[in-house]
């Protein structure tokens, strides 16, 4: 008995010795796995921000899209016409005597089409198209669609207006509504008593400005500007028109911007909203440098709490040298954009097409999401080679003010044998990021429509919003999505991580006239920053209590489209919001490398957990095979 307890006692410390010694080598190989593991997870995080630091490119995805000879036509507006959040595209077809509509469906597939307004569908004989504006001008929270007309032999004549009254599938194509006035150009499309149903401003063939009133009625009243005014006589508008219906007083209400000329300069007039309709503030005369200006386009450019006003100039009649002026804080700035590289320049609207003959335009859009809008524009040089360019909103130290653009000579647009006349941004996917729309006449003299994919690698935040009809809230049968309402004002407030204020403001389609292709919604870069967006305002006017509606919403997620009903319109506390997310390509990439590192640990711990098991069964085999000396 002694001698078997000691032999025990003998065995003990080898067998624990061993076991010991493999728990800590199985130990030791898990810790390394484990550093392997989260080296490889930090690897897939650094390739991915890596990535993302690349530059934004964009890629030809028309033949994607635009099949069955959807890409002929004209872009001339944006607009969701069968209410279902998908934005639409108005074509001018048929060489401006036809409209066709494409309908946009889910990501990535192809538009498709139908004829919305065809060729004889108008009793205005030997005119042509010249613009096209989606709106609702009879208060149905239907989409209803203004054309102007002019005749094919005198553009510079007259502008007839008919109206197509929409019913959220088509338009009464047999009987539209035309005008009984004409007008000496296009007009501008907007709210001018608040009452959520779209209005005209413009002059008559009389010289005199007037508004035209939309109504259930349908029928477009007549209305002296301003209101009660039948005496005093004002400087003729500029053409081509490019007056605004902006939020010029940060009140959150729109005023309007309308763009004379006096004495053969142009002038910009500041008519604000008050109680009593709108007043003349103050009139700004453009720098004397300016020989030749394009359309205004209202903008916030430094990413204050202000909305700038951005005007393209050209020094000279032939547009040889041109620039960019901005009016912020009661000055004129000169952004001194450098044009001089391969000496490209404004294209005028006499040279831009043979159809269409748009001013010279700066669009502007956030294509980088870095928080500060860009433009796009069509330049021409030395060879009447014409092509679109992206404007990058960079950071300035001239002139007292802090950004100004640099032209992007090396945008990878690929562009058919021809001449671009037409360029808009647009979200094809709904997803907040900015594509482009390019429109040419090729040397068959046949237009081409390209659709160009923003493939926007870092990883950055948007807010999307857009402001419907308050005529229509939660409980009406027909979705208040199509109406692409005028005037709307939408600002943000949000702390970037350096802990600074970032501050977005803008007006909903501020502009309507000569190919503005303004979309229905605003999407606000918020750059690298994933917090909450600390405060969302927006703001009407309602005409009973002349006054200016607001209502915010506080914590909103970034990535969100919002989509505003401010209905009751006296009552912003029932204004409604409808939000949808978009997940971050970075959140769902880093989701992505944390799989699969998961699955690595995963694969680790089995094979160690195998071994172990087979280590067991080897030990377990030599111990059965061990000669006991017990046993004898």
């Amino acid at each position: 008995m002694y001698s078997e307890a000691r032999m025990k006692r003998r065995r003990r410390p080898s067998v624990e010795f061993k076991t010991a010694t493999r728990y800590n080598n199985v130990r030791k190989q898990l810790n390394v796995s484990l550093l392997a593991a989260v080296a490889v997870f930090f690897f897939f995080v650094f390739q991915i921000n890596l990535v993302s630091s690349e530059l934004t490119e964009f890629s030809d995805i028309s033949s994607g899209i635009l099949v069955d000879g959807n890409d002929r036509g004209i872009v001339s507006a944006f607009g969701d016409f069968n209410a279902d959040k998908h934005t639409d595209i108005f074509l001018l077809t048929d060489g401006g005597r036809e409209v066709k509509l494409l309908l946009a469906g889910k990501s990535e597939e192809p538009y498709t089409s139908r004829i919305l307004i065809e060729a004889n569908a108008s009793n205005l004989t030997d005119t042509i198209i010249t613009s096209i504006v989606p709106a609702d001008f009879d208060g149905d929270v239907h989409m209803d669609v203004l054309l102007c007309r002019q005749k094919e032999n005198d553009r510079s004549g007259n502008v007839f207006i008919e109206i197509y009254w929409g019913n959220g599938y088509t338009v009464n194509q047999g009987n539209p509504y035309v005008l009984t006035e004409t007008l000496k150009d296009q007009p501008l499309v907007m709210d001018a008593n608040a009452d959520m149903v779209s209005d005209l401003f413009g002059e008559n063939s009389d010289g005199k400005r007037k508004f035209w009133f939309g109504s259930s009625q349908r029928i477009l009243k007549m209305v002296d500007f301003p209101k009660n005014n039948t005496q005093t006589t004002f400087d003729p508008l500029k053409k081509p028109q490019s007056s605004a219906f902006v939020d010029l007083n940060y009140d959150f209400c729109a005023d309007l911007c309308v763009v004379s000329v006096k004495n053969g300069k142009t002038q910009l007039e500041y008519w604000y909203y008050l109680d009593d309709g709108f007043q003349l503030n103050k009139t700004l005369d453009v720098p004397d440098a300016v020989k030749v200006s394009g359309q205004a386009t209202f903008v916030n450019v430094d990413g204050d709490d202000e909305m700038d006003l951005l005007l393209p100039f050209c020094e000279d009649t032939e547009c040889h040298n041109s620039g960019i002026y901005v009016y912020s804080e009661e000055q004129w700035h000169n952004l001194s954009v450098d044009f001089a590289q391969a000496q490209w320049r404004y294209v005028l609207p006499e040279n831009a097409d043979k159809l269409v003959k748009p001013p010279i335009t700066l669009r502007a859009g956030d294509y980088n999401l870095d928080g500060y809008p860009d433009l796009l524009t069509v330049l021409t040089n030395q060879n009447h080679t014409q092509r679109v360019f992206l404007l990058k909103n960079v950071a300035f130290t001239q002139d007292n003010f802090t950004r100004t653009f640099s032209i992007d000579y090396k945008a990878s647009f690929t562009q058919p044998t021809g001449s671009a006349f037409l360029a808009a941004f647009f979200d094809i996917d709904e997803d907040g990021v900015l594509d482009v729309f390019i429109t040419s006449r090729q040397t068959d003299s046949k237009t081409k429509l390209q659709t160009f994919k923003n493939k926007f690698l870092e990883d950055a935040y948007f807010l999307k919003v857009m402001v419907v009809s308050g005529l229509c809230g939660e409980d009406c049968s027909v979705a208040p999505y199509g109406t692409n309402q005028p005037g709307p004002v939408v600002q943000f407030k949000t702390t970037r991580f350096s802990g600074e204020f970032q501050i977005g403001f803008a007006t909903q389609l501020s502009q309507s006239a000569h190919y503005s292709l303004q979309l229905p919604y605003t999407v606000f870069g918020l750059g690298q920053s994933p917090n909450y967006i600390d405060n969302l305002k927006v703001g009407i006017a309602y005409y009973p209590k002349e006054k200016c509606e607001t209502r915010e919403w506080t914590s909103v997620i970034p990535n969100s489209r919002l989509i505003i009903i401010p209905h009751p319109m006296d009552d912003p506390l029932q204004w409604s919001n409808r939000l949808f997310v978009t997940p971050s390509r970075l959140v769902l990439l880093t989701g992505a490398a944390l799989l699969g590192t998961c699955a690595f640990i995963t694969a680790v711990v089995a094979i160690l957990h195998w071994r172990e098991r087979a280590e067991d069964k080897r030990e377990k085999l030599q111990e059965a095979h061990k000669f006991h000396f017990d046993a004898m």
